[in-house]
């Protein structure tokens, strides 16, 4: 399957799409990641109404007009992004298309900063090894993905101490010194709500 796509940031689609468009990447985000990974929803739309740093790509097929991905990320500097949520579509997996899309945002952004879950099962392993063949390197595994909310706190399954421990993926290398300062930038989205 060649999937062909178009890349619209959600506020692109006229008003009464985007409803639709929201709809669509709502159900994909909340079936693609674990609840105390989520972003509380509501927290979600309103990022996107007031923050400018903040954005939602929504990738659609062309042959379908389904939504058939969607990320998303935060503008950190001017050179550098950190893409919150990654998700394609079940049926649209498998098919290279999330290789697609990351070779073209790699090829457009020099910096590119993600998380992924330890490699504690086959998913995970194919995940991380999945951005390593796209060039994206771990840069630390001693990283904590902040919770949050106090109700993600509460409704998940980790400290409530540290957060969820996760590897921190970059796409450009960056001295060891420096780690703890895009740490502290990154957590500082975490808390924006």
């Amino acid at each position: 399957m060649n999937i062909d796509y178009l890349v619209r940031n959600y506020k692109e689609f006229e008003h009464e799409e985007q409803e639709l468009i929201l709809k669509k990447v709502k159900k994909l985000y909340t079936e693609s990641f674990p609840i105390e990974e989520q972003r509380p929803w509501m927290q979600i739309l309103e990022l996107l109404d007031r923050e400018s740093d903040f954005q939602l790509d929504v990738f659609v097929d062309l042959k379908t007009s389904e939504v058939s991905a969607f990320m998303t990320q935060w503008q950190l500097n001017n050179q550098m992004i950190f893409i919150e949520h990654f998700a394609v579509e079940p049926k649209f997996r498998n098919h290279g298309l999330g290789r697609r899309i990351m070779s073209q945002l790699l090829e457009a952004q020099s910096q590119v900063i993600l998380e992924c879950e330890l490699p504690l099962n086959e998913l995970s392993q194919r995940r991380i090894a999945f951005y390593e063949s796209l060039g994206i390197q771990v840069l630390s595994k001693e990283y904590h993905q902040p919770l949050y909310s106090k109700s993600s706190r509460e409704r998940g399954k980790v400290s409530l101490d540290f957060g969820i421990p996760m590897y921190l993926l970059s796409s450009f290398p960056l001295p060891d010194e420096e780690i703890p300062n895009l740490v502290e930038r990154i957590h500082q989205v975490y808390l924006k709500d």
